[in-house]
């Protein structure tokens, strides 16, 4: 019996989901585009959003488009009705190192190098590279004491690294850190510019938290 992937949305589940849960793809010249697959729901029941957009983006019709920016970033799908109910697929965009270089299978040219999320400006070529940073966040009452806790960072770009939810960020802005916690939602509060310092490949320190929604000051670390 052969099974019409096309007819996924007349199936009656009770669950849904996105597939893949992994992306990997080599660095292109020209972009990459290829469907998200939908199951259990209409594929216009869902929502998406890219962690990135300048390494990847997807449409409405849950059509992925990447391979011209290399780095790592993550999409978020959620049911319309149900925006608590999110799925997460890792993006990665990998240039191997023969791929520029003469006689490579992109047929480089001495010097040329591959295509990357751009440097902020005057950012030093330290202080980046790590996959994941730790954020220790405290100090938060009320509404906003849901920001306190122990978050989980990874890198999305040069000089970026996000939660899975993307209300955790810590980036460069300029020649300046900027530590962002609850964006996106009432409960966001902002250091600019944060007192970090580089730890070889990744920015460390504490610092405070100002809740422009709540009005509460918190404390955070990041390691």
């Amino acid at each position: 019996m052969t099974f019409d992937c096309q007819a996924q949305d007349n199936i009656a589940l009770d669950y849904w989901d996105v597939m893949p849960k992994s992306i990997t793809v080599n660095c292109t010249l020209e972009d990459v585009t290829f469907p998200l697959m939908i199951y259990g729901v209409p594929r216009d029941a869902i929502a998406y959003r890219v962690i990135n957009q300048a390494i990847a983006s997807v449409s409405a019709d849950g059509e992925v488009t990447l391979g011209t920016v290399r780095g790592t970033t993550m999409i978020l799908a959620w049911r319309k009705d149900d925006p608590c109910d999110v799925k997460y697929i890792q993006v990665n965009v990998v240039c191997p190192c023969d791929e520029y270089l003469p006689g490579g299978t992109r047929g480089g040219q001495a010097g040329t190098s591959p295509p990357s999320s751009p440097a902020p400006q005057g950012s030093p070529e330290e202080c980046d590279g790590a996959e994941s940073l730790t954020m220790i966040v405290s100090g938060f009452g009320g509404a906003c004491a849901a920001l306190n806790g122990t978050h989980v960072l990874v890198r999305s770009g040069s000089h970026v690294w996000v939660d899975a939810a993307g209300g955790m960020q810590v980036r460069r802005s300029t020649d300046r850190w900027r530590v962002e916690a609850g964006v996106g939602t009432p409960m966001f509060a902002e250091d600019y510019p944060a007192p970090l310092t580089c730890a070889g490949d990744h920015p460390t320190g504490p610092g405070n938290l100002v809740g422009a929604g709540c009005g509460q000051t918190g404390h955070y670390t990041i390691a």
